[in-house]
């Protein structure tokens, strides 16, 4: 799996997946900051990056264009450096027990326990054009 990390999430996640063992660049590292989301798309797909960003609203609706596709992260919402980082390492942890993210999405974010604590969840769902 290759990560392409958007420009909106630290570049400490570039490193925890590669740590994990997966392949992972970043938009800023690749001087493509402040490139349009849709002019990422090209270049997303062409490389077979799964991307990983906390822009659902736009990245869903470009990625539900295309297809195939090597799949969409999300971490929501937008959250501090320690929150993105447990909410990657959740998403690599479901990764791990299964990598297929041929056209699908997973989101990671918090939600509100039983007991009212607060615990990591972790959605996937299909996402083909």
């Amino acid at each position: 799996m290759n990560f392409l990390i958007d420009e909106c999430l630290t570049q400490t996640l570039v490193w925890l997946a590669r740590r994990h063992g997966y392949d992972a660049d970043h938009v800023v590292a690749m001087d493509l900051g402040g490139t349009l989301d849709p002019d990422l798309m090209p270049l997303i797909v062409t490389a077979s990056h799964t991307f990983v960003t906390n822009n659902a609203r736009d990245f869903l609706r470009l990625f539900s264009l295309e297809n195939p596709h090597a799949g969409l992260v999300i971490i929501r919402p937008s959250v501090a450096l320690a929150a993105q980082v447990e909410l990657f390492e959740a998403v690599l942890a479901d990764l791990h027990a299964d990598p297929d993210m041929a056209n699908r999405a997973i989101e990671a974010d918090y939600a509100v326990a039983a007991d009212g604590s607060e615990e990591i969840r972790v959605r996937r769902f299909d996402l083909a054009g």
